[in-house]
C-alpha cells in the first residue's frame, strides 16, 4: 500500500514537471526572454523581459502584442516610483516592475486589445520558490 501511494505521487510528480517543461505560447501567453514563463519559478527575484505573445500570429513564435503591467496590493494598484496601470508596452525588463512589490502582491499583465486567446493574467508573487530546492542530492546540506 505504502509503496503504490509513493509510486502514485511519484508519477504525478514527473508527470507535472514534464507538462510544465513542455508548454508552449499556445497555453501560456506571457514570455519571460523569449521562453513561455515558467510560473512555479517566477518569483520577486526573477530577472529577464517579459513580452505577450498572441498565438494567432502569422510566424511560427506568435506575434508579440501591446500591453499594460502594474502591481496591485490588496485591490489597489502601486503607483509608487513613477508606475502606472496605463503605462503600454511590447516587452518590459521584469526587474523596473518587481522591484517595488512585495510577497503577497499581485502582478497583473492586461493586453491593450482582448481577444478569445489572450486576457488578463494575474501573478500572486512569493519571495522564492520551494521547487529551487527539488536538485539538492545527498543529505541536503
Amino acid at each position: 500500500m505504502k509503496t503504490t501511494v509513493f509510486t502514485l505521487a511519484l508519477c504525478l510528480a514527473v508527470s507535472t514537471a514534464t507538462l510544465a517543461q513542455s508548454a508552449s505560447f499556445f497555453n501560456n501567453p506571457i514570455q519571460l526572454n523569449g521562453y513561455p514563463l515558467d510560473y512555479s519559478n517566477f518569483t520577486l527575484l526573477s530577472r529577464g523581459v517579459m513580452t505577450l505573445v498572441d498565438p494567432g500570429g502569422s510566424s511560427e513564435k506568435g506575434k508579440q502584442v501591446p500591453f499594460r503591467v502594474y502591481l496591485r496590493r490588496k485591490g489597489v494598484v502601486i503607483t509608487e516610483g513613477g508606475m502606472s496601470d496605463k503605462t503600454e508596452y511590447r516587452n518590459v525588463p521584469i526587474h523596473q516592475i518587481l522591484s517595488k512589490a512585495l510577497p503577497g502582491d499581485e502582478l497583473v499583465i492586461d493586453p491593450l486589445y482582448r481577444n478569445d486567446r489572450i486576457n488578463r493574467q494575474v501573478i500572486t508573487l512569493r519571495m522564492f520558490s520551494w521547487l529551487l530546492f527539488r536538485g539538492v542530492r545527498g543529505d541536503g546540506c
